[in-house]
């Protein structure tokens, strides 16, 4: 079908406009957000990332558990950690945030919140680096086992990270009995 010269005109400037966009739209990176979520990892073996990210805690860790299956034998406790975590991925490299439920504080005024010690570790090549560690309010609600993969159900309780590439930062959002309430915390990355 033949179009009359200046709607040709408008349609290939507009084609060109739209292809010079595309690779700007196509290479931007996007900030993403995560849910912390609540998992369990082995204090027995080695190789499991969260293991990496809390070495130099895996004695404390594993002297604490085996105290406590001494203290209730008939429990039958596996010998486990319990963490709060997120991770980005992109251009090879991965951040993995990890909040750790062992020290943390509590407070009777703030229901479902704790002030953990939290990692941030990059992944690069399969080497781990913790490129921040300090503590973080973590909300969450108690799960079957402490703070298990139970505890994701509920959302009214939840620490979210979001990880911006452009400014190579991460910050925390805190949601309680369902209000998001951003935390002035944030790893600024290399």
């Amino acid at each position: 079908m033949a179009l009359p010269g200046n709607v040709k005109e408008v349609v290939m400037s507009a084609a060109t406009v739209i292809a010079l966009f595309i690779p700007l739209t196509a290479g931007a990176a996007q900030a993403e957000s995560h849910r912390l979520i609540a998992q369990e990892f082995s204090l027995v073996g080695a190789g499991d990332l969260q293991s990496a990210i809390w070495a130099d805690k895996l004695p404390q860790l594993q002297a604490s558990r085996s105290a406590l299956q001494r203290a209730a034998p008939s429990a039958h406790l596996k010998s486990i950690a319990q963490v709060w975590t997120a991770t980005f991925a992109g251009n090879g490299r991965s951040y993995v945030v990890s909040a750790i439920n062992d020290g943390c504080e509590s407070s009777s005024a703030a229901e479902n919140a704790l002030i953990c010690p939290v990692r941030v570790a990059e992944v690069v090549g399969g080497k781990v680096q913790v490129v921040a560690d300090t503590t973080l309010p973590i909300s969450s609600v108690r799960g079957n086992a402490g703070y298990d993969a139970s505890s994701n159900a509920n959302s009214q309780y939840m620490t979210i990270a979001s990880f911006d590439p452009v400014s190579r930062a991460i910050s925390f959002t805190d949601v309680s009995a369902g209000q998001r309430t951003a935390l002035s915390f944030r790893v600024n990355l290399q």
